[in-house]
């Protein structure tokens, strides 16, 4: 939530003992009011953990969680030009930019699967209308997305939500819903 220091607002929060090693001092912050979003910077980092959780972060390209954690280290975020929208004492949310992957290829949370320690896709084929379990390896994370640095390429369907039951080589039929695909094995 917004604090007052002289003429300058801050956000303070929480990051976890992951979150420390990529949040730096300067980086630049998006504070997301009820009203909107302002732009800040990531202003202090202490360098002593104290006990208690902190606020959720999150990125475009990288997930932040600072919640749930045994310790916390607190951190603040300088609100660059702080307008009417800024209440003092009330919660927002800060997003921070930790990790970018221009050009990546991008799937669906759900879509991945992990068996004994190994991630997989399932890769539809329309000529055949079949499926194909894909071995992936996964780069970024973020709260919707993975990055897929191999095993599959951009433009192949793949599976977003496989039920546990679908296997290999399955016969499967789509379902459109918008741009997502999803799918069920036929009898």
């Amino acid at each position: 939530f917004p604090t007052r220091r002289s003429s300058d607002l801050y956000v303070s929060f929480s990051l976890d003992k992951y979150d420390v090693l990529k949040v730096k001092t300067g980086m630049p912050a998006v504070i997301t009011t009820a009203s909107g979003e302002l732009e800040g910077v990531v202003s202090f980092i202490s360098p002593v953990a104290s006990s208690g959780g902190g606020l959720d972060l999150s990125s475009l390209a990288g997930s932040l969680t600072g919640a749930g954690t045994s310790s916390s280290i607190p951190a603040k975020v300088k609100i660059n030009n702080p307008d009417a929208s800024v209440i003092i004492g009330v919660d927002v949310d800060v997003s921070i930019q930790t990790d970018e992957a221009k050009g990546a290829t991008l799937i669906p949370l759900e879509s991945l699967l992990v068996e004994e320690g190994k991630k997989y896709v399932f890769v539809y084929h329309e000529a055949e209308e079949t499926v194909t379990k894909k071995e992936v390896e996964t780069g970024l994370v973020s709260d919707t997305m993975y990055q897929i640095t191999s095993g599959v390429s951009a433009g192949e369907q793949i599976v977003k939500n496989p039920s546990k039951t679908l296997a290999d080589g399955a016969r499967v039929t789509i379902q459109e819903e918008g741009e997502n695909v999803s799918s069920s094995q036929k009898n």
